[in-house]
């Protein structure tokens, strides 16, 4: 996937040197649910984040799930943050998750975690 595919021609400020324009960003996703049995499953996946010049920066994430409904899991940000996950399906239609990061980068002494909320609904029904 890309985003800011054709980067904006709008200058911000008075910024000559034109780092203030968007640039493309390129997201390379990928996961599978494996499931142990009837009632648990594991879901490893990744994302490799690219945006020039910046370096690439790889996310790694592992959730359990029990019974499609609840979950929890890990995520790494390569250089940047450990996350934790908590997440809860009500009837396959409302999504709800959490999750807290910690900051591994120079920051941590300022910066002493973030939180971050997630809402969603699926409109429609998911076919077995």
């Amino acid at each position: 996937m890309a985003t800011h595919l054709f980067n904006n021609k709008i200058k911000i400020g008075a910024d000559p040197t034109g780092k203030s324009r968007l640039k493309t960003h390129f997201y390379l996703n990928a996961g599978y649910k494996y499931y142990i049995n009837r009632q648990w499953a594991l879901e490893p996946s990744f994302v490799l984040k690219k945006v020039f010049p910046a370096p690439f920066q790889l996310d790694i994430n592992c959730r359990v799930w029990y019974r499609n409904m609840i979950w929890g899991g890990i995520s790494y940000r390569t250089q940047e943050a450990v996350s934790i996950l908590l997440g809860y399906v009500y009837e396959r239609k409302i999504y709800i998750g959490y999750s807290y990061d910690v900051v591994l980068n120079p920051l941590i002494s300022h910066n002493y975690g973030s939180h971050e909320l997630m809402l969603g609904y699926r409109f429609n029904a998911i076919k077995d």
